[in-house]
């Protein structure tokens, strides 16, 4: 039985100029302080403990070439550039990666250096060059101030940039050594580098299974971006280790002596949770430090899965478990691999404690992730054809490229606007798809495109990384032959959409003058056709739901004019009736020629029509919209309809009301809910010669309804009107509205 004491996983190597300390520790591994012939030493011991008894002489063949690249860079901290290199192969070769990748670790940051591909000879195989000049992309990639949404696009654009999962992993290396030197940076680079790496490399490394790398990387973001709740909570977790470890020690002494005796091997040790964790849990509950129960877990590692499950029976015979709170990831594993058995019990004393089970195998995938599972993946495969040799023999270096490749997020392009903000566009994209992805008046509105500064034809694919700026006019519109390049559905449907709200509008213009032309050999009068309350009652045969599509049908020959007179012949042919001379309005701007009486403002001789979606009558506050062929359109100025119109096209419209008749009046009656009763109401108008414009009813409580009535009438034929109504039983009452 091994028993490993209880140690400070969340511990950091470094501290920010600006925690006010005045000195900073530095507890680091891969520390200039290491002679740099003792640190390929280390890569060398490290990348031998996953590939035993390999061939690594190619490391004494990049040492020299590395050292001679980087000889004159130095870092801002002063140290000589090669440490960081060094850094970053360490990481690598803790993951357990190949030879390529090890060597692209090595020189991640020369990739235009001429020197390297002539002095690494053989060793400077496609797949390193691949890597290498990924890794430059890579760097390139800065996100200015995106949101949550466009930091998932760059998410996304990190792995298709890569192109290769190692290229990835040697990218996450690289900011892992870069959070761990950046306390040598200015304060505003220290918090764009780590709320880039919060935002993109931390999710990045969880979405590959990199748990050890997340959550360091997850605590420095947290000591730069939020340096005293840093400070404040590690000290508090400090004191609770130092207050609980005799604790952990009696949990890890229980749990051993129960393995031992049921001749279970296996490790055993108390792990405390990364202070960012914490801190989260903190948040989301509104607790305080001393509220979390299970700061401090307990880890179990067997040699398989059966002792997992073995090991739990212990845990729980030994343990009351806690209801809810046990998770298969054995059974049903994370989309990242992860696997492990979870439980939290009542330990000694009745306290909460969380336990994690998982085999030596799960536990190394757990910390390395993807990485591991190439390695198990591969070792398990080669093994079988060894015919007896060892693992040293097997060559373990040719990576398998279909494990590797990234190739299902190279399905999509990431390019720029000038300002810096990126848009994700299908491969094969052009400027048009682009514009109208910023915005559909962009869109529709394009008339050319630069491409990083080059003025290109707007059908050009474009390219991830490319910064694309859009150059519109007014007057432009979109043309049919965009549908032939474009591929994106948005550009699709918005130009089909525009072109077919352009073919309605020639083909209601079309209509319009079929009408007029015929009308006018037939002398019938148009405007009194025009007039919707003489053809509403006829479109439903006509199959139109408005004035609009029967023009629609004329233009596309579904209708002809014969048809169309044949339905409402005794409307259209009578002979119009004169009307008699009125009275011109005095001190009025405007006024209409046809259609009801309304004065539109600033406008004469136009046709104007009532709006089919609120009907409006007179007295009621309306407001006109000028329509493209059709003259004016008149709404209540409270319909829904006008909301969405465009303002510029809105005009202001009055009633031309005639004295003689009254005023317009709408009068609300409220009475039972009962049959019959509206028709001893509309009694009452007959009687006085009340013509009736508009009825509506609502349903009121207690079995009412309130009835609207809409019609002109002098005020002393009102106040008789209203006696009338309130004699008939069932009327509670009646009020102008």
């Amino acid at each position: 039985m091994i028993w490993i004491p209880p140690t400070r996983s969340c511990a950091l190597p470094i501290w920010p100029a600006t925690c006010g300390r005045s000195t900073e520790p530095d507890f680091s591994p891969h520390r200039d302080r290491i002679p740099m012939k003792a640190e390929f030493e280390r890569i060398r011991e490290t990348y031998l403990k996953h590939f035993p008894g390999t061939d690594t002489s190619f490391l004494d063949r990049v040492a020299p070439i590395a050292e001679e690249i980087y000889a004159s860079l130095n870092r801002v901290s002063g140290d000589p550039y090669l440490m960081h290199a060094l850094a970053v192969s360490r990481t690598v070769a803790e993951m357990g990666l190949d030879r390529d990748a090890l060597i692209a670790a090595l020189l991640h940051d020369a990739a235009g250096d001429p020197r390297v591909k002539t002095r690494l000879g053989d060793l400077w195989t496609p797949t390193v060059q691949m890597l290498v000049e990924n890794l430059e992309r890579l760097r390139r990639i800065r996100p200015a101030t995106p949101t949550e949404e466009e930091y998932e696009g760059y998410r996304r654009m990190m792995l298709a940039v890569g192109g290769d999962l190692r290229a990835v992993l040697i990218r996450i290396s690289d900011r892992l050594d870069n959070m761990r030197t950046l306390r040598h940076l200015p304060r505003e680079e220290q918090v764009r580098v780590a709320t880039e790496v919060r935002h993109i490399a931390v999710p990045l490394a969880n979405r590959l299974g990199l748990q050890a790398i997340k959550s360091e990387l997850e605590n420095l973001a947290f000591l730069y971006l939020e340096p005293e709740a840093f400070l404040q909570l590690d000290q508090g977790v400090k004191e609770f280790e130092r207050a609980r470890a005799s604790y952990v020690d009696e949990v890890v002494r229980i749990i051993s002596a129960r393995m031992t005796a049921m001749e279970l091997e296996a490790v055993v040790y108390g792990r405390p949770k990364h202070l960012y964790s914490i801190h989260l849990k903190m948040l989301e509950g509104g607790r305080q430090l001393e509220d979390i129960h299970d700061i401090i877990g307990f880890r179990i590692l067997v040699d398989s899965s059966a002792q997992c499950y073995a090991a739990l029976g212990l845990i729980h015979s030994l343990f009351k478990p806690v209801e809810g709170r046990f998770k298969d990831y054995i059974a049903v594993p994370k989309p990242n691999g992860y696997q492990s058995l979870h439980t939290t019990v009542l330990g000694p004393r009745s306290r909460r404690i969380e336990i994690q089970i998982r085999t030596r195998q799960m536990h190394e995938i757990a910390e390395k992730g993807v990485a591991a599972h190439w390695f198990y993946k591969e070792r398990s495969q080669k093994a079988r054809f060894t015919d007896g040799k060892g693992l040293s023999q097997v060559d373990l270096h040719a990576g398998d490229a279909k494990f590797w490749s990234l190739a299902q997020y190279q399905t999509e392009i990431f390019v720029f606007t000038p300002r810096g903000q990126l848009v994700v566009l299908p491969v094969g994209s052009c400027p048009v798809d682009f514009a109208f992805m910023v915005h559909s008046l962009v869109g529709v509105h394009c008339t050319g495109a630069r491409v990083n500064g080059l003025m290109v034809p707007l059908k050009t694919p474009l390219k991830t990384m490319d910064v694309v700026e859009i150059i519109t006019t007014q007057n432009q519109w979109p043309k049919s032959d965009w549908l032939k390049f474009v591929v994106t559905g948005k550009a699709r449907n918005k130009i089909r959409y525009y072109l077919n709200q352009v073919e309605r509008e020639q083909l209601r213009q079309r209509g319009r003058e079929l009408l007029e032309r015929d009308f006018k050999r037939r002398k019938i009068s148009l405007s009194r056709f025009l007039r919707e309350d003489l053809v509403d009652e006829h479109l439903l045969e006509l199959k139109c739901q408005n004035l609009d599509d029967l023009l629609l049908a004329l233009g596309d020959n579904r209708l002809t004019v014969d048809k169309i007179l044949a339905i409402i012949h005794p409307v259209a042919e009578k002979p119009e009736e004169p009307e008699p001379p009125r009275e011109k309005p005095k001190n009025r701007k405007s006024r209409m020629v046809s259609g009801p009486p309304i004065a539109i403002e600033g406008m004469r001789h136009v046709l104007v029509k009532l709006a089919q979606c609120c009907r409006p009558v007179p007295g009621e506050d309306i407001v006109g919209f000028v329509t493209r062929a059709q003259g004016v359109s008149v709404h209540r100025q409270d319909c829904p309809r006008v909301v969405g119109l465009p303002p510029q096209r809105l005009t202001q419209a009055t009633w031309i009301l005639d004295t003689a008749l009254g005023e317009p009046i709408r009068l609300r009656v409220v009475t039972d809910d009962r049959p019959g009763l509206l028709a001893q109401l509309s009694e009452v108008f007959a009687k006085l010669g009340i013509n009736i414009r508009k009825v509506q009813t609502e349903p009121l409580r207690n079995n009412r309804s309130a009835v609207l009535f809409h019609f002109t009438s002098p005020r002393t034929g009102l106040e008789i009107l209203i006696r009338n109504l309130k004699k008939i039983k069932g009327v509670h009452s009646a009020s102008k509205s």
